[in-house]
């Protein structure tokens, strides 16, 4: 009797001592590394924020019984290109594979798409949104230019005769006009917001004004219009009526010059960001074309690491955006002051 006793309190005895390490422990939080270009000891410039891939990083569930019964399949990027966003901080990307426009509404939680109503694209590569919130897309399937509401409604389109393989546009919205790279005809092309072509210029060559099979443009906050000129391997500078100013860069593993020039984007200082699908970075440059900083490395998974970058977009607020082609994602990132 003695003995049963004693062991009932060897096991209580026990079990007392066992129920700490048995119940839930305290989560510890470990912090995320954060990321700066260029490395300590030199000064940050440029801050890592996060990527996007697809729907699934932008839900949020809106109860347990949301998160019990699980979520509608995610609709991911495939091979995203071109990016903008617009005044309510959406995110609009081209996706050249899916043959649609994803609209990240970071805000609401939610993606919706344009152009899976009237699967109106071939190949849409680049997109713009005006200060009414009508969504340009060049698509090159069809050479024309594609105007929709964010409700994904074609509203028009215009282009067609003018246009040999249209990619990327610029926006001006005090002119009311939109700037058009026709890459096969080496030119850009220039027409009012309700698609009234009024003028163009350029031509094939290696002469300044002439281009190479030109990809993007970018219309700065001086009114100047930045053009990729990618088998010139340069930045062709014009102003706003498309007369010629001055270029940059040229051919060449060095910083500061190109072999494969994509992307191209201004921030709020008038730096310019131009992406290279060989390099698999992007390049700072001054307005006046001096080279301040080179941003990434060929990679799969990292913050930085770029698989034939394209598209690039800075926001109002500095925040740059890299379409990521091959690795599926948005890389976003935060110029610092």
């Amino acid at each position: 009797m003695l003995s049963v006793s004693y062991s009932v309190v060897l096991l209580l005895v026990m079990a007392c001592l066992l129920l700490p390490a048995c119940a839930p422990q305290p989560e510890v939080r470990q912090e995320q590394p954060e990321y700066f270009w260029p490395l300590p000891p030199d000064e940050p410039r440029i801050k890592y924020l996060k990527s996007i891939w697809g729907d699934q990083d932008l839900r949020k569930a809106k109860s347990a019984m949301d998160l019990f019964a699980g979520e509608e399949s995610s609709n991911d990027l495939l091979k995203p290109y071109g990016i903008t966003t617009d005044k309510a901080g959406r995110i609009f990307v081209t996706d050249t594979v899916r043959r649609l426009v994803f609209v990240f509404d970071e805000a609401a939680g939610k993606t919706t798409f344009i152009g899976m109503r009237e699967k109106a694209f071939k190949t849409p590569v680049c997109v713009a949104v005006d200060d009414t919130g009508r969504v340009y897309v060049s698509d090159t399937g069809s050479d024309t230019i594609m105007v929709f509401s964010v409700e994904d409604k074609l509203l028009t389109q215009f282009g067609k005769g003018v246009l040999d393989n249209p990619s990327g546009l610029a926006i001006d919205n005090n002119g009311k006009m939109i700037y058009v790279v026709s890459t096969k005809t080496h030119r850009v092309e220039v027409f009012s917001l309700d698609g009234t072509h009024l003028f163009g210029f350029g031509g094939r060559g290696g002469d300044p004004g002439l281009m190479n099979y030109p990809t993007n443009i970018a219309l700065g906050a001086d009114g100047r219009l930045y053009v990729v000129d990618s088998l010139n391997f340069r930045v062709q500078v014009f102003n706003a009526q498309g007369i010629f100013e001055k270029t940059f860069g040229g051919v060449g593993m060095a910083p500061g010059q190109f072999s494969r020039p994509k992307g191209i984007g201004t921030d709020s200082e008038g730096n310019i960001y131009v992406t290279d699908a060989a390099y698999n970075n992007f390049q700072i440059f001054t307005p006046d074309g001096r080279l301040l900083l080179f941003v990434g490395s060929g990679g799969m998974l990292g913050p930085g690491e770029f698989s034939l970058p394209a598209g690039i977009h800075i926001d109002a607020q500095d925040r740059i955006y890299v379409a990521d082609q091959l690795n599926r994602r948005i890389q976003i990132f935060q110029k610092l002051k």
